[in-house]
């Protein structure tokens, strides 16, 4: 196989989330050849990292689409818990309360929807 398909199967990998060790096998390519590739060819390393976080762009796209148009209340109650843990101390977590307030309109819309829909039924 030619060094670019190579590579471009590498950056394939990783695009899918998997790791290093991973994406070698993948290609057929030894991890000390990756790593002296990543050394020499700064556009192949930006592709890595480009690759690498992929996976994670496209699932924090998803998490917004669910959050903002299929109002996934659950979701974003998960979503505010994660990033209270990641920015604050654990003294300083959002009470679940606190986070359905945030949410007080997505759940009076939720709560007219389903009153509407069970009214149609009837």
């Amino acid at each position: 196989m030619r060094k670019k398909e190579t590579k471009e199967k590498v950056i394939q990998a990783l695009q899918k989330g998997r790791n290093i060790w991973d994406a070698c096998i993948f290609a057929d390519l030894s991890r000390q050849t990756f790593y002296n590739w990543v050394d020499k060819d700064k556009k192949f390393l930006a592709k890595v990292q480009f690759a690498k976080s992929n996976l994670e762009r496209k699932s924090k796209d998803l998490i917004h689409e669910l959050i903002t148009e299929k109002k996934d209340i659950s979701l974003a109650k998960r979503y505010l818990e994660k990033k209270s843990k990641e920015t604050h101390d654990k003294d300083e977590l959002l009470d679940p309360n606190d986070i359905t307030l945030l949410f007080k309109d997505i759940l009076e819309q939720e709560k007219k929807l389903f009153q509407d829909l069970k009214n149609k039924e009837i």
